[in-house]
């Protein structure tokens, strides 16, 4: 705790301290914020531990999109299967989390997952083994904009959450680019 009360003042070295720290303090973080009662943070110390959470999170984020892009880049030397996109796009996701989900890491980036899987077993069990790229397309089309109803967000394009795959899998709405990832 009192290295998080030097965070108020942006003291860089606390924050290093805090994240050579890793798991141990996500979880010596997770048990403050349980306390309540006068045992509990005050309400400035427990904006400032989740603020300890979301660094991390972005700290991990951002070590994922490093081994991500290492991946990519090497793939593409070697000929090698590339990382999905869907892996870049659940990295976007976690660095969005809401604060609710800090507490549950990856309980979001599972979900898109399972709900993303859910839409290929449905289109899998559609499609006969023979078809055509352009049958599949055509069903993968019909699966999601006739029945579940995916659209672009015309009332609203530019709120942020239509490039967030957890909010277009959740509103059926979204831009272009996450409408493709979606589809893909």
């Amino acid at each position: 705790l009192p290295l998080v009360q030097q965070l108020g003042s942006s003291d860089q070295a606390a924050w290093r301290q805090l994240m050579a720290l890793g798991q141990e303090i996500v979880d010596r973080v997770h048990v403050l914020l349980r306390q309540t009662g006068a045992e509990g943070p005050t309400p400035r110390e427990r904006s400032e531990l989740v603020k300890v959470l979301r660094g991390l999170r972005h700290t991990e984020v951002l070590q994922s999109w490093e081994a991500l892009h290492s991946r990519a880049e090497a793939a593409a030397r070697s000929g090698e299967t590339a990382p999905s996109v869907e892996e870049g796009a659940l990295l976007l996701v976690a660095w969005n989390a809401p604060e609710d989900e800090l507490f549950r890491p990856g309980e979001l980036e599972r979900s898109v997952t399972a709900e993303l899987d859910s839409l290929a077993a449905r289109l899998r069990a559609r499609i006969k083994p023979e078809a055509t790229v352009s049958e599949v397309v055509k069903e993968l089309s019909r699966l999601m904009f006739e029945e579940e109803g995916f659209a672009g967000n015309q009332l609203n394009y530019y709120d942020p959450n239509n490039s967030l795959l957890d909010h277009v899998l959740a509103s059926r709405q979204g831009i272009p680019i996450s409408l493709s990832v979606a589809f893909a």
